[in-house]
This record gives structure tokens, C-alpha cells and sequence, in this order.
């Protein structure tokens, strides 16, 4: 009876690792891909690892493994309120990185217009100053799709060194 007990002990707690490791894999694979298939997966997974929990209460009569499991349970519940975290703030990295791939653009049609305007009129100085702006909108960009890319420091930096750039032309 007590082999019984630790044997089914064992496999429940099995069944809550397999899906715990599944679960860290899909978030994983979400963070890096922002993908509705990694989340459905983790929405999946994260539903039988709660099921499985929930047996666990009811089954495991071990006091010592009982408090495991609702130490488990208090754990996973804060894993998952992160992850709900991440989730919001990825949405609102797409919705900002939407808002720049609109703006951008239309800062580079304004400038080139300014640049075109410059030069129909002769004007060498807001033709030179509107190419370096332009020049450091286009980097600024181009660092900034870097960054989003790697997340790193270096290309942090590099965005807001840029775009210092680019404003110091329009305040002279």
C-alpha cells in the first residue's frame, strides 16, 4: 500500500514536471518569436498542469508532499501572472513598433521633401542640414530594427545617439 502510494505520488509529480518543462518552453519560444502558437501551446499545457495540480491536492496524503504541491502551486501561480506580465508588454512593443514603422516613414518623406524644396531654391545650408538629418533618421532606424532584434545595450545606445543627431540640425 505504501509502494502504491509513493508510485502514484511519483507519476503525478512526473506528470507536473513534464508539463512545468513544456510550459518553460513555450514561453521561451513565445519571447523570442511572439508567436499565437507558442501561446495556445502554453495556454494548453498550463491548463493540464493546473489539472494535474488539482488532482494532486485531492490525491497526494503525504503531509510533507502535500505542502510541496502547494508550494509548487503558489509558485506556478506566480509564473503565470509573469508571463500574463510579458504578454501585455509584448503587445505594447508591437503597438509601438507599429506607431515607428508609420512614423518613420513619413519623417522620411518629409524630410526628402525639404531637401528637394532646398535644392530647387538654391539653398546649400537647409539642404546640408536636412541631409544630415535625414542621415541620422535613416541610422536611427536602421539601429533601432537592430535593437529590436538583439536587445541590446550597444544598439540602445547607438538609437539614441542618432536620434540626439537628429534633432541638434532642427534646433540649430
Amino acid at each position: 500500500t505504501s509502494y502504491r502510494e509513493m508510485a502514484r505520488d511519483s507519476n503525478l509529480a512526473g506528470r507536473i514536471q513534464a508539463n512545468m518543462l513544456i510550459v518553460r518552453v513555450d514561453v521561451k519560444n513565445f519571447i523570442l518569436n511572439g508567436s499565437q502558437s507558442d501561446l495556445d501551446n502554453y495556454e494548453q499545457r498550463q491548463s493540464m498542469l493546473l489539472d494535474f495540480l488539482e488532482t494532486a491536492q485531492v490525491e497526494i496524503q503525504n503531509p510533507e508532499r502535500a505542502e510541496r504541491i502547494d508550494h509548487i502551486e503558489s509558485l506556478f501561480d506566480e509564473y503565470d501572472s509573469a508571463f500574463a506580465s510579458v504578454q501585455e508588454m509584448y503587445a505594447k512593443r508591437n503597438q509601438l513598433v507599429d506607431l515607428l514603422n508609420t512614423n518613420g516613414p513619413e519623417m522620411e518623406r518629409s524630410l526628402t521633401a525639404i531637401l528637394e524644396s532646398a535644392y530647387n531654391d538654391s539653398d546649400t545650408i537647409a539642404s546640408h542640414q536636412t541631409a544630415l538629418t535625414l542621415r541620422a533618421l535613416l541610422l536611427g532606424r536602421l539601429y533601432m530594427a537592430k535593437f529590436l532584434d538583439i536587445n541590446g545595450d550597444a544598439e540602445a545606445d547607438r538609437v539614441r545617439k542618432e536620434f540626439d543627431a537628429l534633432v541638434e540640425p532642427v534646433e540649430d
